[in-house]
Order: C-alpha cells, then sequence, then structure tokens
C-alpha cells in the first residue's frame, strides 16, 4: 500500500513539473522554446483548436477568424474519429483535412499531410498574428 502512494505521489509530481514547464508528461524537453507554443513534437506541431480554425477557414474561404461561417465550423462538434485522440493525433487529422480542402487530388492532398513545413499562419501565429 505505501508503495502504491509513493508511486502516485512521485506521478502527480511529474506531471505537475510537467504542466508547469509547458510540457505534457513523457515529452522530451526541448533545446529551445517552441514557436507553436504547445505538441512541438508532432508531425503537425500547434494547438489543436488553432488547427480545426484552419481548416474552417479554409472551408469558409476566407482568412478572417471571425466569419460567420468559421465560428459555425468552429462551434460543431468534433467527429468521432477525433474525439478522444491524444493532441497530435488531432492535429493530424486536422491537417489532413485541411490539405484535402486546399489540394487538389488525393495524391497532393496526402504530400500536403505529410510536409512538415506545411503550417498555416493562423497555427504559426494564432488568430491575430
Amino acid at each position: 500500500m505505501r508503495r502504491t502512494v509513493l508511486i502516485a505521489a512521485i506521478v502527480v509530481a511529474a506531471c505537475l513539473a510537467a504542466a508547469r514547464s509547458g510540457r505534457a508528461a513523457g515529452q522530451k524537453p526541448r533545446g529551445k522554446a517552441c514557436a507553436y507554443e504547445e505538441n512541438c513534437d508532432c508531425p503537425a506541431p500547434g494547438i489543436t483548436l488553432r488547427w480545426k480554425a484552419a481548416y474552417c477557414m479554409a472551408t469558409a474561404m476566407t482568412d478572417d477568424f471571425e466569419n460567420e461561417a468559421v465560428q459555425q465550423c468552429l462551434a460543431t462538434p468534433d467527429p468521432a474519429a477525433v474525439r478522444g485522440q491524444q493532441a497530435c493525433a488531432q492535429n493530424a487529422y486536422w491537417k489532413s483535412e485541411l490539405c484535402r480542402v486546399v489540394r487538389s487530388g488525393k495524391k497532393d492532398a496526402d504530400a500536403c499531410a505529410r510536409d512538415r513545413k506545411f503550417i498555416p499562419d493562423i497555427v504559426a501565429r494564432g488568430a491575430g498574428g
């Protein structure tokens, strides 16, 4: 019993330390600050809501984050394929969906989704960026 309590205390302490440092538990520390604020070690780094916003802006064909169609899209519940997934998987999903909107043909969309350099401005800098 004592050992279980000690292990739980260690896990909680590690999670708290990770939260204070801005990293998820088990994520490697980075040598430099992350330009994308969160999920920096993901193939599609950045804040997940920003990836969904990029998708919504592409489907609405606007760069206006406050556009009514964009806001309605953002308010739409995530599909079952995304709900409950880790942030990296969610980011990859929204990036893939975004690439299907902005690229013609499956081959181009798949290449776009794999391209680590393809990061929309809203993901990189936020809505005001």
